[in-house]
């Protein structure tokens, strides 16, 4: 994650230097800092940035709000799953899923009281990602259904969900809450029984897929800072919509970059024969 993040981050430096009037230049300081420390979200929760709005677009490193909900969740959740573990072994999973519902429930209640919080901290987010650590513990202890007629229906039905999802959801959406169980259990679904045997496991084995999901950190780092520049005017003080054509142009030059990027830094860095960990720090 770190490399990547960091590249990223020092690509931004000289364009935020170029592009940003003084006080946006310390806004993005402290949100590269607080990036590289896995807090962003907390950042830009207490700047009060409303996620959608047209100011935020101007804002490069805002993406980086889920990367800090992703870590805070890997940094927290082992800690209370070993406690569970060393004291309550035997209720993990009902303790797990209490954690989950205790989550979504917060996040459906904030929706409307503090939609800021509710989009940026790890409450009303951690059930997201617990989803998947119930299902691993699942596996884990009772191992996959062979049973073919769930293989074959519930994978369609989740990629359905998202299908769906994506259609039917707007800006206008509350976001996250109860609404946000129909793409989880969709995924949920497809990680639960999908296998290479089915459509949906094949759809997803298509190797344009695996590449998509190989290079999908990369555009992820990337996208949002690229165009975040590209928004900003000659005078860099406010949004310069582009064309449908320097879109298109760009998204493909941002497709090429992550293919660049997963190559020459990701595969590396995770090589320690390459990387020896001593030099990474």
């Amino acid at each position: 994650i770190l490399p990547m993040l960091f590249l990223v981050i020092a690509v931004c430096i000289p364009f935020a230097w170029q592009k940003l009037i003084p006080m946006d230049l310390v806004d993005f300081s402290k949100s590269a800092l607080s990036a590289m420390g896995f807090g962003s979200n907390f950042f830009f929760y207490y700047a009060s940035t409303e996620y959608g709005a047209e100011s935020a677009f101007l804002k490069p490193l805002l993406h980086t709000w889920s990367l800090g909900v992703e870590e805070q969740f890997y940094i927290v959740i082992p800690i209370i799953i070993l406690l569970i573990w060393k004291f309550a072994r035997t209720s993990l999973l009902i303790l797990l899923i209490g954690m989950m519902l205790m989550s979504v429930q917060f996040a459906d209640v904030m929706k409307v009281s503090n939609s800021e919080l509710n989009f940026f901290l790890p409450f009303s987010r951690f059930w997201e990602l617990l989803v998947g650590s119930v299902l691993a513990f699942i596996e884990l202890k009772y191992g996959r259904t062979k049973k073919s007629l769930l293989t074959q229906t519930l994978p369609i039905f989740g990629l359905s969900l998202i299908v769906y999802s994506v259609l039917f959801f707007s800006s206008n959406t509350p976001h996250p809450n109860f609404h946000t169980l129909i793409p989880i259990l969709g995924v949920a679904l497809i990680l639960a029984f999908c296998s290479t045997e089915d459509f949906v496991g094949k759809l997803l084995s298509f190797k344009p897929m695996v590449g998509v999901g190989l290079i999908s950190y990369s555009l992820y780092l990337w996208h949002f800072p690229i165009f975040a520049f590209l928004r900003y005017n000659s005078f860099g003080t406010s949004i310069y919509e582009k064309s449908i054509y320097e879109k298109i142009f760009w998204s493909l030059a941002i497709l090429v970059l992550s293919i660049c990027s997963y190559f020459l830094i990701e595969k590396p860095s995770r090589n320690r024969k390459i990387v020896k960990g001593k030099l990474f720090f």
